[in-house]
């Protein structure tokens, strides 16, 4: 559970979204030779 912006925060694309909640998941891809055909799956409709 990660929330991120302060009143202090100069960054305008924190604007608005200040004291808004994200939930945050981490996968680690590997990089071995043989996953390089179902790596991109995991990068498909990143916003």
């Amino acid at each position: 559970h990660i929330t991120y912006g302060s009143s202090a925060s100069s960054s305008s694309s924190m604007n608005g979204d200040c004291g808004r909640d994200f939930f945050v998941e981490l996968w680690d891809v590997s990089g071995h030779e043989r996953y390089k055909d179902c790596r991109s799956l995991f990068y498909t409709q990143i916003n």
